[in-house]
């Protein structure tokens, strides 16, 4: 089968375009063609999928799937510093714990659960906050014995083996790992320093499974012809994260050292996300500087201001500010200046520690872009970005559904530099697709309108027939 056809009452190719009825040609994982059958013919047979709802797998900018073990969220406490403390106290007991702990889920390791949950919630690309000492294996290991076990198409269409070349290499999340850089002193900021830049010398060259063959193999790193089986990393590629303006030793050749990992790589930062941050930025008082003595960490050195640390941030060619929740018109501004850099909303995370008005409308007044996030377990029920899609929509019904359903598609794509690759379904694309089914009374013009109404989960298009 040199190719294989699918056909679906609505295709969304973007955010911008659908096709009613639509079809799309998939070869070795790739989309070859996409159109209307109004104005095409098909040149073969296609597999009709009848009346459901295809689109391209969607992308979740900000995560820290080593969380996907918590059962609930951390709770928020009286302030944002006594998050961080339940944080770094979860992480010492897991470390010295080897016992389940009363909030762990049971199961595979944390970033296994994670990838599984948000591939099974209709997530194809996941940007994960890698914390040292990550090894970064993004192992998906959810293939059958045999790369010829049997497919099936939305739940119900089962597929020959001869069609598993084109659909097997869409059958996994692909990950953009960040590496986590942090530490108020120079001896902590070092030591994740270094294990960073370890990680970005170890997989610079990282050549990702994205075919059938490939898969055989997990993906290599040059020179590396070792094999899994029917296995695959999920890692597509590396960037830098330094953490945030409060938790990093902040001098002139610190900074410089940072900046040159940050060169020419995706990076991300929280910035701006709570009242407290924004304290100890501006005087180096409140919640979080009584923490860092309660942990016995204290400072080396002043810590900037939120201005100067986002000067120093978007320097970056390409990067995330993450939540921007408490960013001021000034900042804002200095944003709007650096084409390069996105911020990213993460609607649950913002509700679970009931912060201010999110500026959404600020932010799209100066023409910035933001996308979507689900933030972690720590902060979140679930990691299913949909949910944020809807939340957006619930708490700013003046948005236009399409602009919402792009800040999980094709603008979050252009914000991590992946755009034609993933979040559309156009030609040369990656055909990692999900489906829901559809209602009678959608029509191409109201599609997105009842899609952020009415769907309450996607699901992955292609699955193992367990059956077989």
């Amino acid at each position: 089968m040199d190719s294989i056809t699918l056909r679906a009452r609505f295709i969304i190719e973007s955010s911008t375009r659908i096709h009613s009825p639509g079809y799309i040609q998939l070869r070795d994982g790739q989309v070859i063609d996409v159109g209307s059958l109004r104005r095409h013919g098909l040149s073969q047979p296609a597999v009709d999928l009848g009346d459901c709802v295809l689109a391209p797998a969607f992308i979740n900018a900000h995560t820290h799937l080593e969380f996907s073990d918590l059962c609930q969220p951390l709770p928020p406490g009286a302030s944002f510093a006594d998050w961080i403390d339940a944080v770094f106290q979860y992480r010492q007991r897991r470390v010295a714990d080897r016992h389940p702990q009363s909030n762990a889920r049971q199961g595979a390791n944390p970033l296994q659960q994670g990838l599984r949950e948000c591939w099974e919630a209709g997530t194809g690309v996941v940007v994960d906050i890698a914390s040292y000492p990550s090894e970064l294996r993004y192992q998906w290991d959810q293939f059958p014995a045999s790369p010829d076990h049997p497919l099936l198409l939305g739940g119900r269409r089962r597929l020959p083996p001869s069609a598993n070349r084109h659909l097997l290499s869409t059958m996994f999340p692909r990950v953009i790992a960040l590496c986590e850089v942090l530490g108020l002193n120079q001896q902590r900021l070092e030591t994740t320093w270094q294990w960073a830049k370890g990680k970005l010398q170890e997989y610079d060259g990282w050549r990702p499974a994205t075919t059938s063959q490939q898969l055989s193999t997990g993906g290599r790193r040059p020179g590396d012809d070792s094999a899994t089986r029917c296995g695959a990393n999920c890692l597509w590629q590396t960037g830098l994260s330094p953490h945030a303006p409060y938790s990093i030793y902040w001098s002139e050749p610190w900074l410089t050292r940072l900046a040159q990992l940050m060169s020419k790589r995706l990076v991300a930062m929280h910035v701006a996300e709570s009242p407290a941050e924004r304290q100890y930025l501006d005087d180096g008082g409140g919640p979080l500087a009584a923490l860092w003595r309660k942990l016995q960490f204290p400072p080396e050195v002043p810590s900037p201001t939120l201005g100067e640390s986002l000067r120093w941030f978007l320097q970056a060619d390409r990067c995330l500010v993450v939540h921007g929740n408490y960013l001021a018109s000034a900042e804002l501004e200095v944003m709007h200046k650096h084409p390069g850099a996105s911020i990213v909303f993460c609607p649950r995370t913002h509700r679970h520690f009931q912060h201010d008005q999110y500026p959404l409308r600020q932010m799209l007044t100066g023409r910035l872009t933001v996308v979507l996030g689900t933030d972690s377990r720590a902060t979140n029920p679930d990691l299913d970005i949909w949910q944020e899609a809807i939340a957006c929509a619930h708490q700013f019904p003046w948005l236009d559904p399409r602009w919402v359903v792009a800040g999980i598609t094709s603008r979050a794509a252009k914000a991590l530099g992946i755009q034609g690759s993933f979040g559309t379904l156009q030609r040369g694309a990656w055909a990692t697709i999900v489906y829901c089914e559809s209602r009678p009374h959608w029509t191409a013009e109201n599609l997105f309108e009842n899609l952020v109404a009415d769907v309450q989960r996607w699901a992955p298009l292609t699955e193992f027939d367990e059956s077989a």
